[in-house]
């Protein structure tokens, strides 16, 4: 956001870049996104000061002013971590890295 700031991304680009471009560079086809099937995750961020001011992730909140609210969380696996995790009793999530841009050479 600083760069949105400074005018080097307009804040449609910035947030085009935080959430939707960055979840399609680690392969999360699910986030970063408003349509059916994505995850209610959202960032209200003050533009003014530009930090982030309360997120919501699969629809709960888990920052307010900052300040982190978060109980639990889940496990980004790879379809060979899976068995593992569900084995382990964790929650997990997971991430096919074949459906990223880190090692398809996209930009």
């Amino acid at each position: 956001m600083a760069l949105a700031r400074f005018g080097a991304f307009s804040v449609l680009d910035a947030a085009r870049e935080l959430s939707f471009n960055l979840a399609r560079a680690i392969g999360l086809l699910s986030k970063g996104h408003f349509a059916p099937g994505a995850d209610a995750d959202v960032t209200l961020i003050d533009l003014l000061s530009a930090p982030p001011v309360v997120s919501l992730v699969t629809g709960h909140q888990v920052m307010i002013d900052g300040r982190s609210v978060a109980k639990g969380g889940a496990w980004l696996v790879t379809p060979h971590g899976a068995r593992a995790a569900a084995e382990g009793g964790l929650r997990f999530a997971v991430v096919d890295i074949g459906q990223s841009r880190l090692y398809s050479g996209q930009p």
